[in-house]
């Protein structure tokens, strides 16, 4: 078929079966000198599916080079949020002690002025 799935007629394939199943077998299998369409399938799958340079090693690579960069950009952003809660944090701690100053600031004046 045009969209890449393969059909069979059941017909002619039970007819090829019984009329001439070495023609069939040798399709499937090859003679010896040429590899048969089973045997050509089986090694295009083999080589698309097992090895380094195969479709879903390719595709899995990627996934995995993908998942390394967000596992780099999350710890990077953690990184990020844990220096500027620092930075807050630091920053309260010095604008806490300032309101505490002006308050005692603000009631030495208080008891002076009465």
């Amino acid at each position: 078929k045009v969209d890449g799935t393969l059909e069979v007629d059941d017909k002619k394939l039970d007819k090829a079966l019984k009329e001439k199943p070495a023609n069939v077998k040798e399709f499937f299998m090859g003679d010896g000198k040429e590899t048969g369409f089973g045997t050509q399938t089986y090694n295009y799958l083999k080589k698309t599916l097992q090895s380094n340079d195969g479709t879903l090693d390719i595709a899995t690579d990627g996934v995995k080079k993908r998942k390394k960069s967000l596992d780099n950009q999350i710890k990077n952003t953690k990184r990020t949020i844990e220096a500027t809660m620092e930075r807050y944090k630091k920053q309260f701690q010095l604008l806490d002690k300032m309101v505490n100053s002006m308050t005692n600031s603000s009631a030495s004046i208080e008891r002076l002025l009465r």
